[in-house]
């Protein structure tokens, strides 16, 4: 190798003189000699003035010089020129041999661009599994690229509450502004996929707060539809509400229904013409009314004691069953008072856990969904429930006919999730409308 040109080859590429480096690094090369250091660097010379067939050659020359150490990252440039030139499937094979290389410490580069060709060819969740890989890499500078690409994933693939998380995330390794509005407005768009139209508003109002974020005609269709889903669950609740008062024949100005006249009237003289000997008569008449209604009762009680005896006696069989059916009153009576108080047979909290048990066996969730739930919804509630989870119940807020139950979810990668279940009555028991979740901890 002429070392002199090698010299000024690098000079000339660390200035950026990719032209002359090509020139000086071509002349080092000398025939036969395999130099994995001077091909590399030439190859990185042709992809800086896209010269891509050039360039692929000259990383297979890098990649046949076994000794050279750095083929993570020929192999990702080699992947990267490979694409440039319409190659993709030699060029995942080669994106994919920089990724397993645990020497090469820029991995998260082929990740991404791996991510972007599954995604163009249409293979959505591979583009996720790629764009997520580059998101954990510790060496990745700017997560944020990753997460923002893996919520698009999570969208395409109709799961609205994956992508919020991947953008909420995203919005913590953020710090331009430029690029937080691109993420917030993307956030508004995965909430009101998820129906949740009021963080929606909220996500692109920060999306456009500083006037200098323009949205798509697909994200600003979104926050139309989000700002008229609000202002009609405004507008209906004040009418259901009118109208229930009104069926109900509340007036509003006469609360009582006593026309505004809650005391009487001053000009009634006769209400303040009762004398006070009348009410002392009056009400010793009543005193001794009601003690004749209680001797009388408890002379009746007598009787009655005497008469189940007598039945005790003589109709033992009579007595078991009126004893059972007093039980099955009484049983009757709690179950009727727990109904409307939220309980359930069964509880919310079975519902909720055994549908975890079940995701986990592989099981059909039918059993556990309310049946009014789309089938858009029911795959994203089967979607965001996790296998192999452990659940704690963390708090349950109950009503008659709708109820919402806090639990916490251990994950078997070891971190935590937090998940909120709203369900809904279904006969004397309880079925599953929709599914929440918050930021997932992550062991390290």
């Amino acid at each position: 190798m002429n070392q002199e040109a090698f010299k000024a080859g690098k000079e000339a590429y660390v200035k950026k003189e990719y032209s002359t480096a090509i020139a000086q690094l071509k002349l080092a090369r000398e025939e036969g000699d395999a130099n994995g250091a001077l091909d590399h660097m030439l190859g990185n010379a042709y992809m800086r003035m896209k010269m891509y067939p050039e360039a692929i050659a000259s990383y297979q020359d890098a990649l046949a010089d076994e000794s050279y150490h750095k083929r993570g990252a020929v192999y990702a440039n080699y992947g990267r020129a490979l694409a440039g030139t319409g190659h993709t499937q030699e060029a995942i094979t080669a994106l994919e041999a920089a990724a397993s290389d645990p020497g090469y410490r820029a991995r998260y580069k082929a990740q991404m661009l791996l991510g972007k060709i599954f995604e163009k060819q249409g293979n959505i969740r591979e583009a996720g599994a790629q764009f997520r890989n580059a998101a954990i890499d510790e060496n990745n500078p700017d997560p944020a690229v990753a997460l923002l690409a893996l919520g698009h994933c999570f969208m395409g693939l109709g799961r609205p509450i994956d992508a919020i998380e991947a953008y909420r995330t995203a919005l913590d390794f953020s710090t331009e502004a430029a690029s937080q509005a691109e993420i917030y407005a993307e956030l508004g768009q995965s909430f009101v996929a998820a129906n949740r139209m009021q963080e929606a508003l909220d996500a692109f109002q920060k999306a456009t707060a500083d006037g200098t974020h323009t949205l798509t005609p697909a994200q600003a269709e979104a926050e139309e539809q989000a700002r008229a889903a609000v202002a009609a669950l405004v507008g209906n609740r004040s009418s259901e509400t009118d109208a229930l008062l009104a069926a109900a024949g509340y007036d509003p100005l006469d609360p009582l229904g006593k026309s505004g006249e809650f005391m009487p009237s001053p000009e009634d003289t006769g209400f303040f013409e009762v004398k006070e000997e009348d009410i002392v008569e009056q009400d010793e008449g009543e005193a001794n009314a009601r003690k004749g209604q209680k001797k009388r009762e408890k002379q009746q009680k007598k009787e009655e004691k005497k008469q189940a005896k007598k039945q005790k006696k003589h109709h033992p069989v009579r007595v078991v069953l009126v004893t059972l059916l007093v039980l099955c009153f009484c049983a009757l009576g709690v179950t009727a008072a727990g109904y409307f108080t939220g309980f359930g047979i069964p509880s919310q909290e079975t519902v909720v856990t055994d549908a975890f048990t079940a995701r986990t066996n592989d099981q059909d969730l039918d059993g556990y969904i309310a049946a009014g739930v789309s089938d858009t919804q029911r795959r994203l509630i089967e979607s965001v429930i996790p296998r192999d989870a452990s659940v704690t119940i963390d708090g349950v807020d109950r009503s008659m006919n709708e109820s919402m139950v806090s639990c916490v979810a251990k994950l078997d990668d070891g971190g935590t999730q937090t998940y909120k279940f709203q369900l809904v009555r279904d006969g004397l028991g309880w079925k599953i409308s929709n599914v929440e979740t918050t930021y997932a901890s992550r062991s390290k």
